[in-house]
């Protein structure tokens, strides 16, 4: 990202020279006036700085992933995919839980001391979580039975595991936003990814498929987040004797963004939970290798955006600047250029999806096409998804999260009835769109016109 903008500003400046001898005085002054505009807006521009290391790190990481899935696809089915799915489905739902969403007031604070705290806070709520996962443990049967998913017997026991490494990491990249350590955030996406892609493939050719994409899953998080925990927490580890004066202090992150955020993941996340026992593994795996190829792209930059635009409205915020304007323009550009990309790919989607996986894939390719409007949606509102947090209106985000959680509901009960997988996947993509709108509408509204 940033060397395109040298190479863009290379251009201007190459096209500036050439000009400047042939152009009246009038046209001098105003391609001086652009250069001068055009330099601190990209190159002084700690947004656009940050955004540049997530960015790439992001688009180095889901390079990775999304180059080995030609190879995946032909060495695992269709039911792997599924029961990997339904996995981290259940992991996810149990991360959120294993942090209150306590993290999200890491940034709030003024004071550096009392936003470590919270860190602590959180690392001991995690590690409280995991143990009652471990717990579970002699549950596993009556658990795979209710997902009509016998293999996940096998892999339950690393469900705890998975918790502890996605819990903590969760945290930890909180306080490197606070901290804008941007840097270790890039570096751990990158090593998870070469550390996943490679253990897939080795455990594929090992012929261990039934775990093989699950087990690179869990230890993958845990090696990088050894590896960088040194690096996030440096001299700040002490412990801290604040917990319960900082859960009343941000009672509304467990009371309210926990349960909206919980209803948010389940609402991604129906499909897995709801519809396998009905369509089986396979059926669930297409979907899934849908929502892998087609989300991995938005959540590059989306993430990016969001943790880059999380810390400085945040910081905006706590100083009484305006933030409304500066997300207008950034808005505005995005739409010039993810519209167009939408369309585009929605009419070479199984053209793609073919040469990308191969044969025995174009479900996939149709499911994504069904897709397209909520994944657009999805581009949008994600990266704003904090302001709730920012601005104290979690239980009115909450209502909203609720509302989509039931008609998303009421889509998978729709296709059930109809015994049409691709009805249920077409109801969600008609709800997610409208909800997803109304969700932009609502963060527009919450910033003020001198916000």
């Amino acid at each position: 990202m940033y060397a395109l903008f040298v190479i863009w500003t290379n251009i201007f400046a190459f096209f500036h020279n050439f000009s400047a001898n042939s152009c009246p005085n009038r046209e001098k002054a105003v391609l001086l006036q652009w250069k001068m505009r055009l330099k601190p807006h990209i190159f002084e521009s700690e947004l656009v700085r940050n955004a540049g290391k997530l960015l790439s790190a992001n688009v180095i990481a889901q390079a990775i992933g999304l180059l080995i899935y030609p190879l995946l696809s032909r060495l695992y089915s269709a039911e792997d995919f599924g029961l990997l799915n339904l996995f981290m489905s259940i992991g996810g739902v149990l991360i959120m839980l294993s942090t209150c969403e306590l993290q999200y007031a890491i940034l709030l604070p003024r004071r550096q001391s009392d936003a470590w705290d919270i860190v602590l806070l959180c690392c001991r709520i995690v590690l409280i979580m995991t143990g009652l996962c471990l717990l579970t443990i002699p549950l596993r049967g009556w658990i795979s039975e209710l997902f009509e998913a016998p293999l996940l017997a096998d892999i339950y026991p690393l469900l705890s595991v998975y918790v502890l490494g996605g819990g903590l990491w969760v945290v930890l990249s909180h306080w490197c936003i606070r901290t804008k350590r941007f840097g270790i955030i890039s570096t751990y996406q990158i090593g998870q990814n070469i550390l996943n892609a490679a253990c897939r493939v080795a455990l594929g050719f090992a012929g261990l498929l039934s775990i093989g994409l699950i087990i690179p899953s869990v230890l993958a998080p845990i090696v990088m987040l050894v590896c960088c925990w040194s690096a996030v927490c440096g001299k700040s580890w002490r412990m801290q004797t604040r917990g319960s004066e900082l859960v009343k202090q941000h009672y509304r992150f467990p009371c309210f963004t926990l349960p909206r955020s919980l209803s948010n993941y389940l609402s991604g996340n129906l499909p897995a939970l709801l519809l396998t026992p009905f369509f089986g593994l396979s059926a669930l795996g297409f979907f899934a290798m849908a929502l892998t190829i087609s989300m991995r792209p938005i959540q590059m930059v989306a993430n990016a955006l969001y943790q880059v635009l999380y810390e400085r409205v945040a910081d905006k915020i706590r100083n009484g600047l305006p933030v409304r304007d500066m997300l207008k323009k950034i808005y505005l550009r995005m739409a010039f250029i993810v519209l167009p990309c939408l369309i585009l790919l929605g009419l070479a989607m199984p053209y793609l999806v073919e040469w990308l996986l191969g044969d025995g894939w174009l479900p996939t390719a149709r499911y994504i096409q069904f897709m397209l409007p909520w994944l657009g949606m999805i581009f949008f509102v994600s990266p704003l998804s904090f302001l709730p947090d920012l601005l104290g209106k979690q239980k009115e985000f909450l209502y909203i999260e609720i509302v989509y959680l039931v008609l998303r509901v009421a889509a998978m009960v729709i296709g059930i009835l109809l015994h049409r997988f691709d009805i249920a996947v077409i109801l969600l993509s008609a709800v997610g769109t409208v909800v997803l709108f109304g969700q932009l509408c609502y963060f527009w509204r919450l910033l003020k016109p001198n916000a």
